[in-house]
């Protein structure tokens, strides 16, 4: 055998392509193409899903034990069979995406209950607002004009909704690029809410309910435009891991837990995804591979050839936000007492920046209210023993909540920031990084990159189905140019 040919056989190859690891899976051919997926979070299992319809070969890795990524429901701390939310949450009426594969794998949803009792507590102030209450809001809050004529709902929605028609729709080509979108991406989201005379309290209101205060304007009012006709959440009755769970059951022959990858190479037109798994070194041969982890976890795997730059540093420069979610179990529905209309929800100017009843269609007397911080306010808690954190949490909404340590049996914390195979609970873009976004969704050559922070609804479950329709359109279009005489489609 000449040199040339050696080489093509891989037997003088370096890294993750060595003899020392083993070949797992079958070599890929032109009659059965191979697509490896890192990552079984939502985009990763939708895109499986898809591409396994089109007759594709697929294998996902997934580093940690269990799927689903940030969609982590919990069950063992809290009464009558009521479970918790670690991850995401609600899911809008007009997310078709998500509502899709809810009914497709026939899940049950519960309609949130219309009408809101909405609790504020800023400047050491509580007001709750309703349909019954006509009380004035307090004068310490100094609300504007507007602000306090038209109430608290028309400020979450009216700030949003001015800049509406300026910026366009998100949906149309070169978006991006456009000066409008560029000018309010140079704004911070609290810089924006400056902009437009929102008052202090407004704004304070505003970063609670929304968060991201250093996030970059144009990001947030996109959302609000994509969502603007939206009317009502929906959660999945059981549990929302119930959606993950059923791809998983569909794909498990596709599925390898525990398998942590630490190289994607190519050589000689061949590329092979390197992972470890049960304490040996394995590798996949591939003929696309799509990338379903955050920035964070991008960041842990070795390339070669090196990605181009402008990946690179797209990859370094995104950051996960730190979040921080408090569950408690309550031995009954205090709350309710208020009077409450619909769903229960707090907001507040403490570290606990809102909190939401779980619990409002689920079964038995108990209840669950669950606190949420991020950025600072998470960070504030770190370095606190997990029961630390939910007595300190006790403490401050009894401040807004009273009744809460009354009521209180037991509680879980979890911490987005803790979690090493993700790094936080979703990208945060700040100001002047909207482009960074489309470059992380910037396909190369035969690697492709989903996740919810490659979607403007980054953040949302319908952001990660989104990335996913994106990526099987991008994949089969690749290997239909590869391969012209076998149809993907």
């Amino acid at each position: 055998m000449d040199r040339r040919k050696f080489l093509q056989a891989g037997l003088l190859s370096t890294g993750c392509a060595l003899a020392g690891y083993r070949s797992v899976h079958a070599a890929p051919t032109q009659q059965k193409p191979k697509i490896v997926i890192i990552g079984a979070g939502l985009s990763g299992l939708a895109s499986a899903w898809e591409l396994r319809k089109k007759g594709l070969d697929v294998v996902i890795l997934e580093a940690t034990n269990r799927v689903g990524g940030r969609v982590l429901t919990e069950r063992d701390n809290f009464l009558d069979g009521q479970y918790s939310e670690h991850g995401a949450t609600l899911i809008p009426d007009n997310h078709d995406l998500t509502l899709s594969y809810i009914h497709a794998f026939n899940l049950k949803l519960d309609l949130i209950p219309e009408g809101q009792s909405t609790l504020y507590y800023f400047g050491q102030e509580r007001y709750l607002e309703n349909e019954a209450n006509q009380a004035e809001y307090p004068t310490s809050w100094r609300l504007n004009r507007d602000e306090g004529e038209h109430g608290l709902d028309w400020i979450q929605e009216d700030y949003f909704r001015r800049s509406f028609a300026a910026i366009g729709n998100p949906r149309a080509a070169g978006w991006i690029d456009s000066p409008m979108v560029r000018k309010l991406d140079s704004l911070s989201f609290e810089e924006y809410l400056r902009s437009q005379g929102a008052s202090r309290t407004a704004i304070d209101m505003e970063l609670a309910i929304e968060g991201g205060k250093r996030d970059s304007a144009a990001l947030w009012i996109a959302q609000g435009f994509l969502d603007k006709d939206m009317e009502q959440f929906y959660q999945i009755r059981g549990g929302n891991e119930l959606l993950p769970q059923a791809f998983a059951r569909h794909l498990e022959n596709s599925l390898q837990l525990g398998a942590r990858v630490t190289e994607v190479r190519k050589e000689n037109d061949r590329t092979f995804v390197c992972y470890q798994s049960n304490g040996r070194d394995e590798r996949i041969e591939a003929d696309a591979v799509l990338f379903s982890i955050s920035p964070a976890m991008l960041r842990n795997i070795q390339f070669s050839p090196e990605l181009p730059a402008p990946k690179q540093n797209a990859i370094a420069a995104v950051r996960m936000t730190p979040a921080t979610k408090v569950s408690l179990a309550m031995k009954e529905r205090f709350w309710q007492r208020l009077p409450v209309d619909g769903i229960f929800v707090a907001f507040s100017d403490t570290f606990i920046e809102s909190v939401w009843d779980l619990s409002v269609k689920q079964p038995g007397r108990a209840g669950i209210l669950l606190a949420y911080a991020t950025e600072a306010n998470s960070e504030a808690l770190q370095g606190l023993a997990p029961e630390e954190q939910i007595q300190r949490t006790l403490d401050t909404m009894e401040q807004f909540l009273p009744g809460a340590r009354a009521n209180f049996v037991r509680g879980s914390s979890f911490s987005w920031q803790d979690q090493d195979w993700v790094g936080g609970a979703w990208a945060s873009y700040t100001t002047g990084q909207l482009p960074t976004l489309r470059e992380l969704a910037r396909p190369e050559t035969n690697l492709f990159f989903a996740g919810d922070h490659t979607s403007i609804r980054n953040g949302w479950m319908q952001g990660a189905f989104e990335s996913a329709q994106r990526v099987v359109g991008e994949t089969t279009k690749y290997l239909s140019r590869k391969w012209p005489h076998r149809r993907v489609s």
